[in-house]
């Protein structure tokens, strides 16, 4: 087996070396030192390798006798080593199988207890779909006791409701009450007012000439509603009513004092406006320092105010 060969080729006539400029091979010469020591290269080469080849089985042989004499040991070792790994996977397996047990377990009991709020969530909404519907039930029960009006008998019901208030002549005749619980405006065929509830006579205030029957009340002009306040605060029997009654004729002055006060008020934003717009126009034409001057030279040429 080879190991590598000398850096000198020689006797090689394929590598001869050609000179560019003649053409001419150059064949160089080696003298007899030269191949000596060429040929010594090479035993020694030869030597090295006969040494290796021998070297080789050497160690060979001397890695199987280490093998040998360890097998007993390693196999001790590793059956130790074995023995602490089967273990230590049983352990895992162990500890892995428990782990996967109270996964399942829990599951499970996830599911059941979403079974048991999927339960209770219907029952909730079947409780309440039937009482609605026992509601509805009874409601359609009770519409079909409506006394609808027919399509042929719609205008006679209709000519009904409109004279409903229309003045009969019967004088004991009950009329309905209107559609807020009060007691109608009683009208003629005309259309016009032909009795009006004592309840509502305060706000119709007629002439002599013009004054209406009042059914259940007195006949004539409306009652004077301060009077009757008067009256009641005189004729009431408990402290609370008197002070009810007072406040009650306190509050009717201060409102009659402010309705006042807004026209007067209303009155006087009137007159600012004017004056504020003509201060603003000379505001405009003089400049700020100017403006009161003028205003004070003007209100002193008008006079006074006359009241």
């Amino acid at each position: 087996m080879s190991q590598g060969y000398s850096p000198k080729k020689i006797f090689l006539d394929n590598l001869k070396i050609k000179n560019p400029t003649t053409g001419q091979s150059h064949l160089p010469w080696y003298t007899p030192y030269q191949i000596f020591s060429w040929k010594q290269n090479e035993l020694y080469r030869q030597l090295y390798e006969y040494q290796m080849e021998h070297l080789r089985k050497v160690y060979k042989r001397q890695w199987y006798e280490a093998y040998r004499v360890n097998a007993d040991e390693y196999l001790s070792v590793y059956a130790v080593t074995k023995a602490a790994q089967m273990d230590q996977w049983e352990k895992e397996m162990i500890s892995e199988d428990k782990r996967r047990r109270d996964e399942m377990y829990k599951r499970e009991a996830r599911r059941m207890l979403k079974q048991k709020q999927k339960d209770i969530t219907q029952e909730y909404y079947e409780k309440h779909f039937f009482y609605w519907y026992e509601r509805a039930s009874e409601r359609i029960q009770a519409m079909s006791l409506v006394p609808f009006v027919k399509k042929e008998d719609m205008n006679a019901h209709i000519l009904a409701e409109l004279s409903k208030y229309t003045k009969k002549k019967n004088t004991d005749h009950k009329y309905p009450l209107n559609f807020l619980g009060q007691m109608p405006i009683i009208e003629d065929e005309n259309g016009e007012v032909a009795e009006i509830p004592f309840h509502m006579n305060q706000w119709y205030q007629y002439t002599e000439a013009e004054t209406k029957p009042i059914y259940g009340g007195q006949q004539g002009q409306a009652p004077d509603i301060s009077s009757e306040v008067e009256e009641f605060i005189i004729g009431s029997s408990t402290a609370d009513g008197q002070k009810a009654a007072s406040q009650a004729l306190e509050d009717m002055d201060k409102f009659k004092a402010g309705a006042d006060k807004v026209t007067a008020k209303s009155e006087r934003s009137v007159e600012d406006k004017k004056k504020e717009k003509e201060k603003l126009a000379l505001k405009d034409k003089l400049g700020g320092g100017a403006v009161n001057r003028v205003l004070k030279a003007k209100a002193k040429k008008r006079g006074p105010p006359t009241s």
